[in-house]
């Protein structure tokens, strides 16, 4: 049987597979001790909650917003007029699962902009950046390893391109390396199964 819950599960072989990466843990850092911090300052457990939460919550915020700002750039790189641009990154603001995922979760905000950086810099619109795409693409799935499933895409770009190839090569070296590593144990928390 495995044990399941909302950081991951306990596979047949007795070991824990967490479905965020080590990138997440990194990222709220520094906005976990600022929260605990905030919420010594009251004795009311919902307030305590609340205060506990907004450090991370502006964090996450930050990484939608730089989602935004990257798919109006995506947009005019494609060729969209920048009035066009904009209003369809207001829609990705606004009107999809965006900013109510920056409330409260860690990985989707991250990921989003980093795979949608990753596939401006692997060739889409033009650029080819191996490094930068290599950066961006190691960073997304350090945060959530379902970015594998984006890779596709970028393979296929960058073999399309003068010098993708280098972004591919690297691309594939990480799926290989991820394909055969378990998931890094979670520290033990509220969210942990652990």
């Amino acid at each position: 049987t495995c044990r399941s819950g909302w950081a991951g599960a306990t596979g047949v072989d007795g070991k824990f597979y967490g479905k965020f990466g080590p990138a997440v843990v990194a990222h709220m850092i520094v906005p976990s001790l600022v929260g605990d911090r905030l919420a010594a300052g009251f004795s009311d457990p919902v307030a305590r909650r609340v205060a506990r939460g907004l450090p991370a919550s502006f964090i996450n915020c930050l990484f939608a917003a730089w989602t935004v700002a990257l798919f109006a750039a995506l947009a005019i790189r494609l060729g969209a007029s920048a009035s066009a641009a904009v209003g369809a990154a207001l829609t990705l603001a606004f009107a999809t699962f965006l900013w109510p995922h920056s409330r409260f979760d860690g990985s989707e905000p991250a990921q989003c902009a980093l795979i949608l950086w990753a596939l401006m810099e692997t060739g889409l619109g033009g650029i080819v950046r191996p490094w930068r795409a290599g950066l961006a693409w190691g960073w997304a799935f350090l945060v959530k390893p379902t970015t594998a499933l984006a890779w596709p895409v970028a393979l296929w770009r960058a073999w399309r391109s003068p010098r993708g190839g280098l972004t591919a090569a690297a691309l594939f070296s990480l799926a290989r390396r991820a394909a055969t590593q378990p998931a890094p144990p979670l520290l033990p928390g509220p969210h942990s199964t652990a």
